[in-house]
């Protein structure tokens, strides 16, 4: 069975078949379908404007969309509407564009198109991917006792008066109408259907209430809870979920998550970020508009930044976005000030703050975490709330006071501030000052505003290095499917967020792997260097590589970049990359593709669009095909396509083209030079060809 997402044009189309038998999920959001099916799906093109072949764990789904990032803001703006590609929304501060990649076009081929222009850093498939809140069991002690605990009243105490500010906090769904939340928003948006809109879509959206109240409940109302901001701080909330599950599970994407930090930093009163929750996977826009944030945001002083570490009690946690260096992972202490017993510990954790049972607002009515209808909204209305999604917006909602105490803190003073500040407690081994159970220790909201106040930044030399000014990123390009024994291309490419950094050899090497990593029976395939920097933002490099005859299933090809660190970059992390290819031993019988070029139309936009057929007029069913494309006199194209062909069966579809010679006519060819891995045994029908004019 093959899982295949379908992208939707039109809601009409979208609603007639979200409930089929074998739709497996869907994605309003996006206009996508996933369907269980046996083969890969002939579209509709009509109705449809993207077919992908996902994996059966669904953990990335391709949204047809693609982030990209610009070296120029306005150069890129102008490239794109020239070329009439669709900007769904862009972001002048951290030059980033969200855009519609155009219908049935792969995405190499768009990638392809874009980096000859050498105007753009970074171009990006959006996926969706699976993410979990960071919520944990509920238990009743005494009200409020975590601000005594920061001692919140002698931090209170030392606030100037009327000055106020915001901390954007990234969640699922808020109940912003809630008795105990008036006037404590500002500026929320809804990052998944990009609009104001941020109530609770679901019965199980309901994370989001007390992760704000935390900050900005109404204090001295006579009613609720108390926030620790003491009315001095709102909340931006900023949607970033949807079908949100009983299990704490939610979808998001690389274009939603990169949205909301975008709102954020376009808020000149937003004082903090807040993320409580988390999942597997590196998200490359996010964490490039996440670096901006840190070093950019509140006019250059940087915007201190949040996540959760996690409530698995791990010793050495990985989950994004607390392990982005941007990011300061925050874990959860207990009434005993010691390592609560479900918080992740690890390198990446940055401190903890009070993580179990603090008292705060609860979604009202049975979809609340109280789930009761006492009648009473004292017990109703409210919870206390536990985990390590309890202490990250404790820990953002006291640094944002921080910075209503002395606005001209930059980020990194607040972290040498709270380093300095936090409180080593709970009986752990604290070396240099921190230790893995409970990072630099737990927050004291006294000491951080009195030292924020009195703080110069002369006193206490700066405890990080400078952030670098880069980062690198790998992407690989190779075939899904192949033969035992065949050859296969292996493409990659190096990626340097900034073009402008001096020029560096960065070495890679080129593993195959059954898993996603680099493991002691890994085989190193290939090892070659690339120059970036000096005014190259990516460097591309490929090689032929022939399947070992005895191995079959699934393998991955794993990418690692800079391998002897010759850059020292915003993350080291993400010098990995991976991509996964199904190999299949050789079939006996007859390969013979047929490849026909149909016709030709020039569109209004000035593109050409081209219709392809292939046949399969053999007696073996094709799994992959490698396919030069592109006119003569122009940039050719390398094709690795999935598509599946019975004997007999053919499959039609048309591109629109862009990359031109500079005269007309000229002929625009195509040619298959690999089928299921290997040659086809007639390659006499093998280039098709037509002459195009203007």
């Amino acid at each position: 069975m093959k899982i295949n997402a379908v992208k939707f044009k039109n809601k009409k189309s979208f609603d007639k078949n979200k409930s089929k038998l074998n739709v497996k999920e869907v994605h309003e959001p996006f206009g996508i379908i996933v369907f269980e099916d046996p083969t890969e799906v002939a579209p509709d093109t009509t109705k449809v404007s993207q077919v992908n072949s996902v994996s059966p764990t669904l953990e990335e789904i391709p949204t047809g969309l693609a982030i990209v990032v610009a070296s120029d803001f306005k150069s890129a703006e102008r490239y794109f509407k020239t070329k009439q590609i669709r900007i769904l929304e862009s972001f002048e501060p951290t030059k980033t564009f969200i855009v519609d990649v155009p219908d049935f076009q792969p995405f190499e081929e768009f990638y392809s198109q874009l980096t000859l222009e050498g105007i753009f850093i970074s171009i990006e498939p959006d996926n969706i991917i699976k993410a979990e809140k960071s919520a944990d069991d509920f238990y009743n002690y005494t009200s409020h006792w975590h601000l005594g605990n920061v001692k919140a009243q002698e931090g209170w105490n030392q606030m100037p008066t009327n000055v106020f500010g915001d901390v954007a906090v990234l969640d699922v769904g808020c109940e912003t109408t809630h008795e105990d939340l008036v006037g404590a928003f500002n500026l929320n948006w809804d990052c998944v259907t990009d609009n104001g809109n941020v109530e609770p879509k679901n019965e199980f959206e309901k994370h989001g209430t007390p992760c704000s109240g935390i900050i900005c409940a109404r204090n001295n109302n006579g009613i609720g809870a108390k926030g620790v901001g003491n009315n001095q701080l709102r909340v931006q909330f900023l949607n970033i979920g949807y079908n949100a599950q009983s299990s704490g599970a939610f979808s998001t994407s690389d274009t939603i998550c990169t949205r909301a930090i975008n709102k954020a930093l376009a808020n000149p009163s937003c004082l903090a970020i807040s993320m409580s929750w988390g999942g597997g996977m590196r998200q490359t826009a996010f964490e490039n508009a996440l670096n901006i944030a840190r070093t950019q945001g509140r006019g250059g002083k940087g915007i201190p930044i949040f996540a959760s570490s996690g409530n698995n009690n791990y010793t050495e946690f990985t989950q994004y976005p607390a392990y982005y260096n941007a990011v300061m992972g925050i874990g959860a202490s207990n009434t005993n000030n010691q390592k609560a017993s479900f918080s992740n510990a690890g390198t990446k954790l940055f401190a903890v703050a009070c993580g179990t049972a603090l008292r705060t607002i609860d979604r009202t009515g049975i979809f609340g975490y109280t789930n009761s209808q006492t009648g009473n909204p004292t017990i109703d209305n409210y919870c206390n709330f536990s985990g390590t999604s309890a202490s990250t917006p404790f820990f953002a909602g006291i640094v944002a006071m921080m910075l209503l105490k002395n606005p001209n803190l930059t980020e990194n003073d607040v972290r040498i501030i709270l380093k300095n500040t936090c409180r080593k407690l709970g009986g752990y081994n604290y070396v240099n000052g921190r230790c893995n159970e409970m990072g630099f220790g737990i927050i004291d909201m006294d000491s951080a505003i009195r030292e924020a106040g009195a703080y110069s930044g002369t006193p206490t030399p700066p405890v990080d290095p400078l952030p670098p000014t880069t980062n690198l990123t790998g992407i690989l390009n190779t075939p899904k499917n192949a033969v035992s024994g065949s050859s296969v291309v292996v493409g990659y490419s190096v990626l340097c967020s900034n073009p402008n950094f001096p020029q560096t050899n960065v070495n890679c090497e080129v593993y195959i792997s059954r898993t996603q990593s680099i493991q002691t029976d890994s085989k190193l395939i290939d090892s070659s260097s690339c120059v970036v920097g000096g005014g190259t933002g990516n460097a591309s490099l490929s090689f032929n590589y022939t399947i070992p005859a005895n191995i079959s299933g699934d393998w991955f090809f794993v990418l690692k970049v800079d391998t002897t660190n010759a850059v020292n970059e915003m993350s080291e992390i993400d010098n990995l990359a991976t991509s996964t290819i199904a190999i299949s031993s050789p079939v006996v019988g007859n390969i013979d593709m047929k490849a026909e070029i149909l016709s030709y139309a020039w569109q209004p936009d000035g593109r050409c669009k081209i219709a392809y057929r292939f046949t399969n007029v053999g007696t073996t069913t094709v799994t992959s095909c490698k396919i030069i494309v592109g006119f003569q006199g122009a940039p050719q194209i390398t094709w690795n396509r999935p598509d599946v062909l019975q004997p007999n069966a053919k499959i039609d579809f048309t591109t629109n083209w862009v990359l031109f010679p500079t005269t007309f006519p000229a002929i625009f060819s195509m040619t298959i030079t690999q089928v299921n891995g290997t040659n086809d045994s007639n390659p006499s029908n093998n280039t098709a060809s037509i002459l195009v004019n203007r």
